[in-house]
């Protein structure tokens, strides 16, 4: 079992995140072993009692910038998942969207019972952008939700000024036109913008920040 399979509740976040083992030990007076826990999160540590006959791997199909991708994911047998709740699926935060069960559809339901579980990701994406510079080119970066659409035309606010989009690549083709969301993008193709010179701006997260 690897250790970024222990998704369990941490006590200082108050929800369920992917947990690092410290230690192991025989548990006292009661069956099982002892765990002592990390968050990955936080790095706040806890103990925990179980036994690898209480963890159970359940299916999950996870969409992130309009692709599915399925797996599995380890979970307490005690435990359970609600829709809206957070979780980590693999390396990415997730918000559950829906729950399968035994008897159907439930916004809330016991591991064991789950056959499995939908969820959308809220990982921040980072997307490259190569900025032409007549001799050299300027490597960039910018972060984004991964649902955010990059528009040929648009720009984007960086830290070393603003862009305009010109080209973006995925991992199928290459565009001149249109948009993309950010989870689908490879790499962002750009040039400076000049003093003065007309631009369509993209708000960004919350009306407000990189895109102006």
């Amino acid at each position: 079992m690897k250790e970024e399979d222990y998704e369990v509740e941490c006590p200082v976040c108050g929800c369920v995140r992917p947990h690092i083992l410290v230690h192991a030990k025989r548990g006292v007076g009661r069956e099982g072993m002892e765990f002592t826990l990390k968050c990955t999160e936080c790095g706040s540590t806890h103990k925990r009692v179980f036994s690898e006959e209480k963890l159970v791997d359940r299916p999950y199909v996870l969409s992130e910038g309009g692709v599915s991708t399925k797996g599995t994911t380890k979970l307490f047998s005690d435990e359970s998942v609600s829709v809206g709740e957070e979780l980590y699926l693999g390396d990415r935060r997730c918000v559950v969207t829906a729950l399968e069960t035994k008897n159907g559809r439930a916004e809330s339901a016991r591991s064991t019972d789950i056959t499995t579980i939908w969820a959308r990701s809220t990982s921040v994406k980072v997307v490259r952008i190569s900025v032409n510079q007549g001799s050299r080119t300027l490597s960039l970066k910018v972060e984004a939700q991964p649902e955010e659409e990059f528009a040929i035309g648009d720009i984007v606010e960086t830290d070393r000024g603003r862009v305009v989009i010109t080209g973006i690549r995925t991992d199928g083709r290459s565009l001149d036109r249109g948009s993309v969301e950010a989870a689908d993008i490879v790499r962002v193709y750009a040039k400076m913008v000049r003093e003065g010179q007309a631009h369509h701006p993209r708000p960004g997260p919350g009306g407000a920040g990189r895109r102006g």
